[in-house]
């Protein structure tokens, strides 16, 4: 058992990764998260200690409703937000014991002590001259607090890395919130400089990032949403980045699979040579990872993370989806003009649609009829009715690399990545019903990776040659935020 050990009176201190910032507005205009300390903060937490008087201090501050797991938390001392410094600070015994921790007062020590499993332990990133000490399971920290009404209050992040939780505050229901991590919906990106970015979709900020030794080419987030798969290439040094680059297709790679909720590795399991896309079956039962420089897929027991076949393909698969009804997987063959489709009660390969030139990646409507797949070195996207083997190619931008299906549908979106030296910036919207574009929409440099929100409303591309991830407002095919994530960002899923 964690035992949290706080002492002292009024003293601040910088905290690590989930300290406080400035407070921004997310693009549906309502929830604001607070991230990493800035000196703007460590100022103010200063100030705190130095005030004359208490009056003084709490002049800028207003009462705010305090929400632990969507639900309202009611005592005798409110949570406060300060606007000018966009912070909150809320009452640390009042949101302790609702969480489940037991709370008590040594005397004699005169210190607070809170027992729970699986407190974290925060990392501290400067000291300044006066602080108060934290422990935790034998490690000391510093602690923000300020006294009121004879109650501690803390700042709202030093309660989201001790418990785990994500924080936000509304401005519009003047609220500060709450929640499991694995509650809030984001999306992860794959990142070829060797890290995994989390992106909070309601504040379009980066939660969290994993940093790899090598080339993380893919990720996908399970059904369930408690597990991310992500492909890694070992790293090999210095690379040029794209599908062109043959030194990495070389390489043995691995499947990654990380804990969502704590981010920590579950299992790596050594897969083929240059690993590119993972998908998850609908039924959790697999996760197939496709070898591009071995012709293969991996099926890999979703379990017990141990590979249980190993199947041939067509030339250099890549991007891939799997029917929703989990039998099939559609396996797109960069090497040649086809479609592997794999069928997954025998894991053998049931047969090879002629879709035509470098087909990157597929997507398949949830009824199973359609089958999408981008062709690369035509700059068009091919549809096949798969009830009566009729296919139409719909022309897109230059060098298209993923499609993705929107879950109503209604809508495919391809990103076109262009090559490195004359990249494209774009994502085509085509209508599923009419095969016809309906919206070509500006992104950023080597779109490449591409997916929706569960409910439609937005579309997420990866701009590889930016760093940059474009959020679109599906229904204005307009950018509404552009958002900074790892080096050469590949890969993405959204996590509802």
């Amino acid at each position: 058992m964690n035992r949290l050990v706080l002492s002292g009176f009024l003293a601040a201190s910088l905290l690590s990764t989930s300290g406080m910032a400035s407070a921004e507005m997310g693009h549906n205009g309502q929830a604001q998260q607070m991230g990493s300390m800035d000196m703007g903060t460590s100022t103010m937490l200063q100030s705190m200690q130095h005030h004359q008087g208490q009056k003084e201090m709490m002049a800028d501050w207003k009462n705010i409703q305090l929400v632990l797991n969507n639900e309202k938390v009611h005592s005798e001392i409110d949570s406060l937000w300060n606007n000018q410094e966009n912070m909150a600070i809320v009452p640390l015994r009042v949101v302790a014991e609702r969480l489940g921790a037991q709370v008590s007062w040594d005397h004699k020590e005169k210190m607070v002590s809170i027992d729970k499993e699986g407190l974290a332990i925060p990392v501290p990133m400067m000291n300044l001259e006066e602080s108060m000490a934290i422990k935790i399971n034998g490690t000391m920290v510093k602690l923000p607090f300020q006294m009121i009404k004879d109650r501690m209050m803390v700042p709202a992040p030093i309660i989201s890395q001790l418990f785990g939780l994500d924080n936000r505050f509304n401005p519009v229901a003047n609220t500060i919130s709450f929640s499991n991590r694995e509650d809030v919906p984001s999306f992860f990106t794959a990142n070829e400089g060797g890290s995994i970015s989390r992106v909070d979709a309601v504040t379009n900020k980066v939660m969290d990032t994993i940093k790899e030794n090598g080339v993380v080419h893919n990720v996908q987030v399970s059904p369930d949403g408690k597990v991310l798969g992500a492909t890694l290439i070992p790293s090999m040094g210095n690379m040029d980045h794209g599908h062109s680059n043959e030194q990495a297709m070389e390489m043995k790679g691995f499947a990654l699979f990380f804990d969502i909720s704590t981010n920590q590795l579950i299992s790596r399991v050594e897969v083929g040579n240059h690993p590119a896309h993972i998908v998850f079956t609908q039924d959790g039962k697999y996760a197939l990872v496709a070898n591009n420089e071995d012709n293969t897929v991996s099926v890999i027991d979703a379990e017990k993370y141990q590979v249980v076949k190993t199947i041939p393909t067509g030339k250099n698969p890549h991007g891939f989806r799997i029917s929703n009804d989990s039998k099939f997987a559609y396996i797109a063959n960069m090497g040649e003009d086809s479609i592997s489709v794999i069928d997954l009660f025998t894991l053998h390969e049931s047969k090879k649609i002629t879709v035509g030139k470098a087909p990157v990646t597929t997507g398949i409507t949830t009824d199973g009829n359609t089958l999408v797949a981008t062709l690369n070195a035509e700059n068009a996207m091919a549809i096949v009715d798969l009830s009566t083997n009729k296919m139409v190619k719909i022309p897109v931008g230059a060098g298209p690399a993923q499609v993705y299906i929107e879950p109503d549908n209604k809508f495919a979106f391809v990103a076109n990545q262009g090559t490195e030296k004359e990249p494209s910036h774009s994502v085509t919207k085509i209508d599923l019903t009419t095969k016809t574009v309906v919206a070509t929409i500006e992104t950023g440099k080597g779109s490449h990776g591409v997916t929706t929100s569960e409910d439609n409303k937005f579309v997420y591309v990866t701009n590889m040659f930016d760093d940059t991830v474009s959020v679109i407002d599906n229904q204005t095919n307009k950018v509404v935020s552009t958002i900074p994530v790892g080096h050469v960002p590949n890969g993405i899923s959204f996590k509802k």
